[in-house]
């Protein structure tokens, strides 16, 4: 039997067809005299199919969307409207899409997060909408807000690019001052891993996140890979893991720490010895 002409079982447990079955029904459809009636038959699929995924939403516990591309406002009307039907959901994934930047913290406004953990928004553009977003503000608000009212325990927002310096300080500094004032807010906050790899925070985003690591009682894992912080900024670091009590990772990789924060790093570690911290 050739086995390349099969259906195929995946994770999930659908048949997932062959490319070479598929492009047999694609060329039995497309041949037809009838292509208004082709074309009927498969937008009556289409729209049963998105019925059918309306339905299993709300029980659905992870959504993951990868390399969509959610800057046309019909698509992103459509992903609120999916994200607004779930109920059980613990993890949202957003990996390598494309979005405007009033839409995605519009998305964080949502008030059925209630059980959502793991919120990962990662190597993502977002595209500057200027006529609605002009300043940094609407962004700490909105993060903010979402940060406070789900019991999230794992954040990763990394290497997200704007397209527009001025505009990549602006948002990335807004979404980096609410994570850090959040994780002041120790009364409530329940986050135990971060990740902000790949984020050209610099020596100001170290100063904010080690001010909060020096308050902050539920972080276990931080990761600044590749966050250009320096050595100025790996100083600030090093001085907030000596009282932090509950780190037990951090990740300074590709930081340009120089040997002067690696320093600074080897002196914390004399004494906070319950943290690793990777520097190479």
């Amino acid at each position: 039997m050739d086995i390349m002409n099969t259906p195929q079982q995946n994770n999930s447990g659908f048949s997932k067809l062959d490319d070479d079955i598929l492009s047999i029904i694609f060329t039995m459809i497309f041949v037809s005299s009838d292509f208004r009636k082709c074309h009927k038959i498969i937008s009556e699929i289409n729209k049963q199919f998105y019925r059918i995924v309306l339905n299993i939403i709300p029980i659905l516990p992870q959504i993951n969307f990868y390399n969509i591309n959610f800057i046309k406002n019909n698509k992103t009307k459509k992903l609120t409207k999916i994200l607004k039907k779930t109920k059980n959901i613990t993890t949202l994934e957003l990996k390598g899409i494309n979005i405007n930047s009033n839409s995605f913290f519009r998305l964080l406004f949502l008030e059925n997060y209630t059980k959502l953990t793991t919120f990962c928004f990662k190597n993502s553009f977002v595209y500057f909408d200027t006529e609605l977003t002009k300043e940094w503000y609407p962004m700490y608000h909105n993060f903010l807000t979402f940060l406070r009212t789900t019991p999230l325990v794992e954040l990763n927002v990394s290497h997200i690019e704007i397209g527009n310096t001025q505009n990549e300080i602006d948002i990335i500094g807004g979404i980096l001052l609410a994570i850090t004032d959040a994780l002041k807010e120790i009364e409530f906050i329940t986050l135990t891993t971060l990740i902000l790899g790949n984020n050209n925070i610099g020596y100001n985003g170290a100063i904010a996140i080690s001010e909060a690591v020096k308050i902050n009682k539920t972080l276990t894992l931080l990761d600044l890979r590749c966050c250009n912080i320096g050595y100025d900024g790996a100083i600030a670091i090093a001085e907030a893991v000596k009282k932090n009590k509950t780190l037990t990772l951090l990740d300074l990789r590709d930081c340009n720490i120089g040997y002067r924060g690696a320093k600074a790093i080897a002196e914390a570690l004399k004494t906070n010895t319950r943290i690793q911290i990777i520097t190479t």
